[in-house]
């Protein structure tokens, strides 16, 4: 659910009530004459910190003992993760495998060398067969099963 503030739903400020406002079109217009923040140049506040190279951005944030960490995808769609060769990680120190049933990644408490152990990881995966190339596309569409989930259906 939404939340407005550090711990209040929506729903609640509600009251479980449903917001069924009525719009009036015939409504009067503000005179834009006497608009004070729309059509007028705002500072922006954060500027002069990127200018400047001061400005946090959210990848500049550490907290103690964070890790940095990334994925290693199949290479196909589909496939399963056979093997993990761990010790091609020999050469980066203090990385971490992360296996769940086919998912893998690595981490480390330094992103290069998150980086760098995706990137030398040896994983093995089953080979693929689910989707075809486009030179063959055409033929496995005509001689593949067809699945229908709904009928069409003529009323009168």
């Amino acid at each position: 659910m939404a939340r407005c503030g550090p711990g209040i739903d929506i729903g609640a400020l509600m009251g479980g009530k449903r917001l069924a406002l009525k719009v009036d079109p015939q409504a009067p217009l503000q005179d834009p004459t006497g608009y004070t923040v729309v059509g007028k140049p705002l500072l922006r506040p954060d500027v002069p910190g990127k200018c400047t190279g001061q400005h946090l951005y959210l990848q500049d944030f550490a907290v103690p003992g964070m890790l940095h960490g990334r994925v290693i995808r199949p290479p196909a769609l589909g496939a399963t993760l056979l093997a993990v060769d761990e010790s091609s990680l020999s050469g980066i120190p203090d990385v971490r495998v992360v296996r769940i049933e086919s998912f893998l990644g690595v981490v480390a408490p330094d992103e290069w060398a998150a980086v760098r152990a995706a990137r030398a990881l040896k994983a093995t995966w089953s080979a693929w067969q689910g989707l075809p190339g486009s030179a063959g596309l055409d033929r496995s569409v005509r001689q593949g099963a067809v699945e229908r989930t709904e009928a069409a259906r003529e009323s009168r």
